[in-house]
């Protein structure tokens, strides 16, 4: 089974995933594929409150930044939570070579198809990604592209979903799929 969640910035969306991840799994064991590359203060404590609302909950982490196809295999019946495409698509499409700035615009594709790719290798998958396509301003040429790269991932992730949700404030909005794992209050 394949479930996106998208919510804003504090929305409940991981504490919401982590649930969804709970009930999807049969036995094949949780795994938290974690793709933030912490870069400040802010991002190693966020990472840590992470860390902390998942102990005890059976989660095994595996923290990959790039190349997510690389490195320990999941079992065939594993339930994955992979926290976040937002983070993911930075770290691929900006990169710093030799001490140098590189772009990668190819990035949105490759991340699809190796989203796609490991959602096939285990039994369930519950993706997250951050709202951020809202806004109305106007950015410069990479921030646009970004943009419309992590606009291409989550159609392709929400063409291939088994359900699709939106969390806000700590509740949930359905848009695809039976809304199975929630009600009008949130989490069940």
């Amino acid at each position: 089974m394949i479930v996106l969640i998208v919510g804003g910035s504090k929305s409940g969306k991981s504490r919401i995933a982590q649930e969804i991840a709970k009930q999807l799994d049969t036995g094949g064991g949780l795994c938290y594929f974690a793709t933030m590359k912490p870069t400040d203060g802010e991002d190693l404590a966020r990472i840590k409150r992470h860390l902390t609302e998942r102990d005890g909950l059976g989660f095994t982490t595996v923290e990959r930044s790039e190349n997510i196809l690389e490195g320990e295999a999941m079992g065939e019946g594993a339930t994955v939570l992979f926290d976040s495409f937002t983070a993911l698509l930075a770290n691929e499409m900006f990169k710093t070579a030799n001490g140098e700035f590189a772009f990668d615009a190819s990035s949105p594709e490759r991340v699809l198809a190796d989203t796609m790719e490991l959602a096939k290798r285990v039994k369930n998958i519950v993706f997250v990604a951050d709202d951020i396509l809202r806004d109305g301003g106007i950015f410069d040429e990479y921030t646009n592209a970004y943009l419309k790269g992590l606009a291409y991932i989550l159609r392709g992730i929400a063409k291939e979903a088994n359900a699709v949700y939106e969390a806000c404030a700590g509740s949930v909005i359905a848009h695809k799929g039976e809304a199975i794992f929630i009600n009008k209050g949130g989490i069940e």
